[in-house]
């Protein structure tokens, strides 16, 4: 995100001197709280001086400089010159930490805050008045006239910067966060401009990337629950201007609300899908808002399925692969489950922050719990770039829950189509499913027989279960069966139809920690014959 020798780069580079060449010092009218909470875990690392970000870890030696490291990447770099850490540093309330913060912002501001230099983004250059804004009053704590004269004329300029490239934002998240810094600055600082178009296009680009289901085209729940905290913290800031928030604004606020709820597991925290990442259950809490001011979680939020009962949740990928550029998930009709406080069922997660090749592996197939061909991927994308037909739907019986659910991802490859179909119990202790594999058509079978000719014995597929890595993973029942145990002392088995099950290596991306952690992989094989083949299995939990 920090600016680039693009036609766009050079003017953000150029509009960042202009705004801090007329910059003058102006008084606080407004200081609101931060629109994010800190990390308290991550406040302690960056105190001894642990810089972890995006799973890339630098170490300062005493008194030295973030500012002196070369960046190992660009979303390292963004997250070190966003400066959302202040928020991690302020989080621990003590006089080290606020001495450390106030150090480091002040350093950037005599290294950077004449418009030079990495960080001139519009995105980044709105993360860093917010906090600024918001932690004004420790980063002025102790600071020298000198420093308090360059503090206020910094954020005098990140307005006036804000204020003339709020527009040249990308479409999407990105332009509402710049759009709501720019209210921002405009809002909490004397002699700022009124908030003027930035009001109605909050709303304008609210409407624009959030459907009439409270879903986002990323389908990442995390950044879902991101874009409900900028949209809830914005209207805040309008409203503090003594206006109304646009009503697309507030309308979309009303239909992601049950969107998210329907992601969120039983013990408070997102699922995992499409690059999503590490969620704070107080975050999410926040984000849904009243119970009064949530309707009843939907199935299908996001291209989602969700079952639940007793104290388990069961969240589906019922959808294809969401459109755009980057890296894109092969995760059809993978699913994770959740008992209580312990997730036992998960996908590796993104391996974005470890390097391209855990990137690369955990957008795999290999690296969520469904089945995989020979091992391999499914296609993101069928014939023609078009989009794979992934679906499902839950329905409400006197005996539980099902999901039926159909993939046609390995159409285009081997012409056989995936079938997922699970029940949950009732009581949420006991979960059913069966996998089965067919080609029904005559040009499906015929594109197996090209692939997989009939007697082949490589004709065969794997329903994978990716477990936590706090969990415990055993073989039990002479290898028919699996024994998960997890950290409270909940036990759940996994049984199969199938002759054998096989507890492997596996690995899941924690982005608090350096390097993917260590876990355990689930995986029962089956074979297809004659166009068709078929597991079933089942997740109970123990007394």
């Amino acid at each position: 995100m920090g600016v680039v020798q693009t036609a766009a780069g050079l003017r953000a580079s150029f509009e960042a001197r202009r705004a801090c060449w007329g910059a003058k010092p102006g008084a606080l009218r407004w200081q609101p709280p931060p629109p994010a909470r800190g990390d308290r875990a991550a406040g302690r690392r960056l105190v001894n001086g642990l810089l972890l970000f995006d799973g890339a870890l630098h170490e300062l030696e005493d008194d030295a400089s973030p500012w002196e490291i070369t960046p190992p990447g660009a979303r390292w770099s963004d997250i070190l010159h966003g400066h959302g850490w202040i928020d991690d540093l302020a989080c621990l309330s003590d006089g080290h930490s606020r001495r450390l913060m106030a150090r480091w912002v002040h350093q950037w501001i005599g290294l950077y805050g004449q418009g030079v230099g990495p960080g001139w983004a519009p995105q980044l250059a709105a993360r860093r008045l917010v906090r600024w804004v918001a932690h004004a009053t420790d980063l002025l704590n102790g600071a020298s006239e000198a420093q308090s004269h360059a503090f206020f004329r910094a954020l005098s300029a990140h307005a006036r910067y804000l204020d003339r490239l709020w527009r040249q934002a990308p479409a999407g998240i990105a332009r509402i966060e710049t759009v709501a810094g720019m209210l921002f600055g405009r809002v909490s600082l004397e002699g700022g401009l009124a908030p003027g178009p930035g009001v109605v296009e909050l709303g304008r680009s609210a409407a624009a990337i959030v459907d009439p289901d409270g879903g986002i085209e990323s389908r990442n729940p995390q950044d879902l629950l991101g874009l409900i905290e900028i949209l809830d913290w914005s209207a805040e800031i309008v409203r503090a201007a003594g206006l109304e928030p646009d009503p697309r604004h507030i309308s979309a606020l009303s239909r992601m609300r049950p969107a998210l709820a329907a992601l969120v597991h039983a013990n408070g925290h997102l699922a995992r899908f499409h690059g999503a990442r590490a969620s704070e259950a107080g975050a999410v809490a926040t984000a849904l808002g009243a119970p009064s001011d949530r309707t009843r979680a939907h199935l299908g939020a996001l291209g989602y399925a969700r079952m639940a009962a007793g104290e388990a949740t069961v969240i589906v990928d019922t959808a294809p692969p969401p459109r755009g550029r980057g890296l894109r998930h092969a995760s059809a009709l993978a699913f994770e489950l959740t008992s209580g406080p312990a997730p036992v069922i998960v996908n590796a997660g993104s391996g974005l922050g470890f390097g391209e090749d855990r990137a690369v592996e955990g957008a795999s197939t290999l690296s969520h719990s469904t089945v995989s061909l020979r091992g391999e991927s499914h296609p993101v994308r069928g014939p023609g770039q078009r989009p794979v037909r992934v679906a499902g739907t839950v329905t409400r019986e006197s005996d539980g829950l099902w999901l039926m659910g159909e993939s046609r991802a390995w159409v285009p490859a081997y012409g056989l189509v995936h079938e997922r179909r699970l029940h949950l119990d009732p009581a949420g202790t006991a979960l059913g499913g069966e996998d089965t594999f067919v080609a029904s058509a005559q040009a499906e079978r015929a594109r197996l027989n090209e692939m997989l000719p009939p007697g082949l014995a490589s004709r065969w597929f794997e329903a994978r279960f990716v477990i936590h890595p706090d969990a415990d993973v055993r073989p039990a029942l002479n290898g028919r069966a699996a024994l998960i145990v997890l950290p409270g002392g909940g036990r759940w088995m996994l049984r199969t139809d199938a002759s054998e099950v096989v507890v492997r290596p596996g690995q899941y991306h924690d982005p608090a920690r350096v390097h993917p952690r260590a876990t355990k992989l689930i995986v029962v094989t089956g074979e297809i014959l004659e166009y068709w083949g078929r597991i079933t299995w089942s997740l109970e939990q123990l007394p």
